[in-house]
């Protein structure tokens, strides 16, 4: 571990770096650095060489032929950026927008209510799991994609129910990027906790309920 090697010995939190590491080349093994996002030949290649990007795009393609929108989970500030620049160059948008630990809470909710009053229409939000977990109602988007998981499934769920809120018309669509659904979703357990779709349902069907009842 390059991070034991430094130091000659097991410094407090190498072993964390070790592990944040080793979740940063699970998500993309090479250095984004060498691609070119602006244009659609560098995003292409970016892509490929991540099989967790690739599935990501199969989803946003889908999502986009369907004209909603999406909230997509990624930790690191790196990647949101990363992100946000191959999903403008591949699908003709504006850079989604970003909400992360640097954006202060008043400027986050006018982020939101841009977002909200945006035209039908692909679109997609670009968040951190931990800072833009709670607080916030998205409505507009009805599917969520965790990119890269929380260690915390309570804080990953948090974050799903930005987009179960009151006022939510649609079914929301939740999948974390890389796991194998053919297998009933077994294979999200590899990536240390599954989502939970019995919750998920719950909390739509307490949503449309309570819009049930504030109806008059």
């Amino acid at each position: 571990a390059e991070a034991v090697a430094r130091t000659g010995q097991r410094a407090p939190g190498a072993m964390l770096e070790v592990i944040q590491r080793l979740r940063g080349i699970s998500l993309f093994p090479g250095e984004p650095d060498d691609f070119d996002l602006t244009t659609e030949s560098g995003c292409r290649s970016w892509i490929a060489q991540s099989a967790r990007l690739a599935r990501s795009f199969e989803i946003f393609r889908g999502i986009d032929r369907l004209n909603e929108k999406v909230l997509v989970f990624v930790d690191t500030r790196r990647m949101q950026a990363l992100m946000a620049l191959a999903m403008a160059t591949v699908f003709g948008i504006d850079p989604p927008v970003i909400i992360n630990g640097t954006v202060p809470g008043g400027a986050r909710q006018k982020r939101v209510n841009d977002f909200q009053a945006k035209r039908p229409g692909f679109d997609a939000m670009i968040l951190s799991p931990k800072a833009a977990g709670v607080g916030l109602t998205i409505t507009a988007a009805n599917h969520v994609l965790h990119l890269s998981r929380w260690w915390n499934p309570a804080v990953e769920n948090q974050a799903t129910d930005r987009a179960f809120r009151i006022g939510q018309r649609r079914d929301v669509h939740v999948l974390p990027a890389g796991v194998d659904t053919a297998d009933g979703g077994q294979g999200a357990g590899v990536l240390g906790h599954q989502v939970d779709l019995h919750r998920v349902t719950s909390s739509r069907s307490a949503s449309q309920s309570a819009r049930k009842r504030a109806s008059p």
